[in-house]
């Protein structure tokens, strides 16, 4: 009898887990079907239906970034409309991103760009420094310290980045250089 019931404890175990297995994956193609629906959302400007599919995968898996990146993204465009609500809600995310993966791509640009829109240029300029680092050849990063350091009075280092994204090949830069900076 004792050894009849440890084996229906050991059946039961088992399958438990291996429920457990198999609700992990349909979790993992939820998570992921979330994420597309998301990116196709904002791809139809359905902005708020990108936000509701970016939180549901969040709580699906909180250990992902990719989500909390793209929830971070979205809330930073709506920062950036002037939604302020939106702004502490991006940083969060992307907090949380840094707390998972401190190299997460763009990154370090995507909270800078919150910070600016926060007109905190201190800390614009910290992460866009960041950014640069990371990759020293995207024009956006120079354009959006240029702007960081305009608004920082510091005409002459705007005028070296607008110089530079312009070198590295951004026309609108090249307009940028001649409206602010004086050779």
């Amino acid at each position: 009898m004792k050894n009849g019931f440890f084996l229906l404890l050991i059946i039961t175990v088992f399958s438990c887990n291996n429920t457990q297995k198999k609700d992990v994956k349909i979790d993992v193609k939820k998570y992921n079907s979330l994420i597309e629906k998301g990116s196709l959302a904002i791809k139809d400007n359905k902005i708020e239906e990108a936000i509701n599919n970016f939180q549901e995968a969040v709580s699906i898996d909180p250990s992902k970034t990719i989500g909390y990146y793209r929830l971070g993204v979205i809330q930073g465009v709506l920062c950036n409309r002037g939604d302020n609500i939106y702004c502490q809600k991006a940083l969060d995310n992307f907090q949380k991103v840094l707390d998972k993966d401190s190299d997460y791509e763009k990154i370090s640009y995507n909270i800078g760009i919150v910070h600016f829109n926060q007109q905190e240029y201190n800390n614009a300029l910290f992460y866009f420094n960041k950014a640069i680092i990371k990759d020293s050849t995207d024009v956006d990063y120079y354009i959006n310290r240029g702007f960081t350091k305009l608004n920082l009075k510091d005409t002459l280092a705007s005028c070296l980045d607008f110089k530079k994204a312009y070198q590295l090949g951004d026309n609108e830069a090249k307009t940028l250089f001649l409206q602010f900076c004086k050779d």
